[in-house]
C-alpha cells in the first residue's frame, strides 16, 4: 500500500495523501489487479477533491477479510446518485463538472473486487464529510499475499 500512496503523491503533489499503518494480513490475490482496482479509488479520491485536501488509506482486518478504506475530503455523493455510481460508464453530474473521466474507474474497482470473492461498497456517512470507499477481500491461506 506504501507504494500506492507514494505514487499517487508524486502524480498529485496538491492533495495530503497519507496511509493509516496496519498489520500484515494475507489474502490470495493478484497484486497487479489490487494495484489496479486502489489505483482507481486513489485517483478518483484525488480527482473529486480540492487541493490541499486530505485523502486517507487504511487496511485492517475485519471479520477474515482484508478491509480497505480509501477516504477523500471531497463532496459527498448526492444520495440520487448513490445506486448508480458503480454503473458502467455512469458519472454523476457532480463528477462531469468537476473532472474529465469516462465513468469505468469505480465500475473497473468493483469488478476486480469481485473477482476476488469481495466486494466494493460505498459507506454510508450520515455527516456528509467526504467519502469513503471500502475494499473487502476474503481472507485465506495462500502463496500469494498482500500485507503492509
Amino acid at each position: 500500500m506504501d507504494s500506492v500512496v507514494e505514487q499517487y503523491s508524486r502524480r498529485w503533489p496538491e492533495r495530503k495523501l497519507s496511509l493509516i499503518p496496519g498489520d500484515r494480513i494475507d489474502v490470495p490475490v493478484d497484486r497487479e489487479l489490487l494495484w489496479l482496482g486502489l489505483g482507481q479509488l486513489v485517483d478518483n479520491a484525488c480527482k473529486y477533491s480540492q487541493p490541499c485536501s486530505d485523502i486517507t488509506l487504511s487496511i485492517e482486518e475485519v471479520r477474515n477479510t482484508l478491509a480497505i478504506r480509501v477516504w477523500n475530503g471531497g463532496n459527498a455523493i448526492p444520495p440520487d446518485q448513490r445506486a448508480r455510481i458503480f454503473e458502467r460508464f455512469y458519472r454523476g453530474s457532480d463528477a462531469q463538472r468537476a473532472a474529465p473521466g469516462s465513468g469505468l474507474g469505480l465500475y473497473v474497482a468493483r469488478k476486480i473486487a469481485a473477482a476476488h470473492g469481495g466486494t466494493l461498497q460505498l459507506e454510508d456517512n450520515p455527516a456528509g464529510d467526504g467519502v469513503a470507499f471500502r475494499f473487502v477481500i476474503p481472507r485465506s491461506d495462500s502463496e500469494r499475499t498482500y500485507g503492509t
